[in-house]
């Protein structure tokens, strides 16, 4: 989507608004999985290891001279490892009718929370063969919101978002060597604008399916058609891949992108994609720095900038904010001697490397654009 405004980098100063206290008063290493911004912009939503949903609201006006740390509105509690959330896509914080969003956590349904009361007000419930409960991977509503699209074990579920309980329907679309796409469904991407929409899955595999005919077309991309300038890209990153993969959607034999960055574990890793009217950038956590590659000038490198042990990164919908995840697995000798270094340091706020948490930082954006395109993480 492009925007009349242009991006302005290099980028990243101390963050103005950051969140460490309240996962480390709750336990030793409790690391952060996953955040991401509401479609309003208002609020930030997290999951950590404690299995709790976490939801922040922006202050409303700050000085800017020192960091702010943000305080959890709500606080809500999963049984289990929470696997993934996704925001309702038309959420208003001034219509609580659609202040909601999904989690999915291991052996329960996909539960859908309120965001105005923290209350589970609805659930989807995926089965199996042998009528057992099981757990998504991914999660994600379409652009419209009435559909909700669920990842599970060698299978996709849709919902009506409206009705919920044990009513989805399992995609049984193919590609043209009739085989169905195999594996755990990590990621459900869809395209800004498009019926378009990307599945990751743990066997290294993305396939694009077609909401308007999602039991016929499973990667089924026409490659002969031409014209002037690109239509799509999809980007993807695999776990402890080295690189982000993008290709152009005509052209699908190779990667048109390859770009770099330096992934040590099996966490899961979230990049953003932001476009002005001249360029699109692609932001990327890689092993405790942050890197900035200009996709419209052949995925040049534009800033590396040192931030801690990240796992995650979403650019704000609407403001120049650019929001960071901390945290990774650790001993837990490891994590009470990091915690001890930095209260021995005077518990600066600024210098929380290995730390679990989250930070914001100002870019010197004027304003700023969603993805164009998908995203398969």
């Amino acid at each position: 989507m492009e925007a009349g405004f242009s991006i302005d980098f290099p980028y990243f100063s101390a963050p103005i608004f950051f969140g460490y206290e309240e996962y480390s008063a709750v336990k030793h290493n409790n690391f952060l999985k996953l955040g991401r911004w509401s479609p309003d912009g208002l609020c930030f939503l997290t999951s950590s290891d404690d299995n709790i949903l976490r939801l922040f609201e922006l202050p409303q006006s700050f000085s800017g001279e020192q960091p702010v740390e943000m305080r959890s509105v709500l606080v809500m509690n999963e049984a289990e490892t929470i696997y993934d959330f996704c925001w309702y896509p038309g959420m208003s914080s001034t219509d609580s009718a659609t202040c909601k969003f999904v989690a999915s956590n291991r052996d329960h349904p996909v539960h859908l929370w309120d965001a105005f009361t923290g209350k589970i007000i609805g659930s989807y419930v995926g089965r199996n063969e042998m009528d057992e409960v099981i757990a998504a991977i991914s999660t994600s509503f379409n652009l419209r919101g009435d559909k909700l699209y669920c990842g599970y074990n060698n299978s996709i579920k849709v919902f009506d978002t409206e009705i919920g309980g044990n009513t989805g329907i399992n995609l049984a679309a193919r590609g043209r060597d009739k085989k169905k796409q195999r594996g755990m469904m990590s990621t459900i991407s869809f395209a800004n604008n498009s019926h378009l929409f990307a599945v990751g899955c743990y066997s290294n595999r993305v396939i694009l399916y077609s909401e308007q005919a999602p039991n016929e077309i499973a990667m089924d991309f026409d490659t002969s058609s031409s014209g002037n300038g690109v239509t799509q890209y999809l980007f993807a990153g695999s776990r402890r891949s080295h690189e982000i993969l993008g290709w152009d959607l005509r052209y699908t034999e190779s990667p048109l992108y390859r770009l770099p960055r330096k992934v040590t574990t099996s966490q899961r890793y979230t990049f953003d994609i932001v476009c002005d009217t001249e360029r699109c950038l692609l932001i990327t956590p890689s092993e405790g720095e942050i890197l900035v590659y200009d996709l419209t000038h052949d995925g040049s490198l534009l800033t590396s900038n040192p931030s801690g042990s990240i796992n995650g990164c979403a650019y704000h919908p609407h403001s120049p904010y650019l929001a960071t995840t901390h945290g990774e697995r650790r001993d837990p000798q490891v994590s009470m001697s990091v915690e001890r270094e930095v209260r021995d340091s005077g518990g600066s706020q600024l210098n929380r490397t290995g730390m679990d948490g989250f930070c914001v930082y100002a870019t010197h954006h004027t304003a700023i654009a969603n993805q164009d395109g998908m995203e398969a993480q």
